[in-house]
């Protein structure tokens, strides 16, 4: 099993930044879905970017939050070789597969992960009904 974290860089590598806003609503204009984790078109398109550059292509990336960073959770991205566990929500769009495991999901319902493009920076967002706050650094959420 070969898995390879993801974390945040100027270079436009995949990473993750709590949404500082509580809608339910991506800057394209996606709607959430309640009961799942909907990934807009422009996370697809940077999902399958990434994964273009790697020497083996993974079968999919897993999405998740992990214990941790100043606010209690950290979101997590890991690129994944593997089949899905057994109780891993898998998200299919355009070919690209995104794997959500069973502890995450509670906390991921209803979710909106976007990938955006500023003046300032770019990177994942997530747009997280969920959330109750984000610390200062924005690279973790409480819930």
């Amino acid at each position: 099993m070969s898995k390879r974290l993801l974390h945040s860089d100027t270079q436009g590598s995949l990473h993750a930044a709590p949404a500082t806003d509580r809608d339910k609503k991506s800057d394209e204009g996606v709607v959430a879905n309640p009961e799942s984790v909907v990934v807009t078109p422009a996370a697809v398109e940077e999902i399958r970017r990434q994964a273009s550059k790697l020497d083996t292509p993974p079968k999919a990336i897993r999405v998740g939050l992990r214990g941790g960073g100043c606010s209690g959770y950290t979101y997590t991205f890991e690129w994944d070789q593997d089949e899905p566990r057994a109780k891993d929500t898998v998200l299919t769009s355009d070919e690209v597969k995104v794997y959500v495991d069973y502890r995450s999901m509670k906390l991921l319902k209803g979710t909106i992960l976007d990938y955006q493009r500023t003046l300032m920076n770019r990177g994942f967002k997530f747009h997280n009904p969920n959330s109750t706050g984000s610390c200062g650094c924005g690279e973790s959420t409480s819930f």
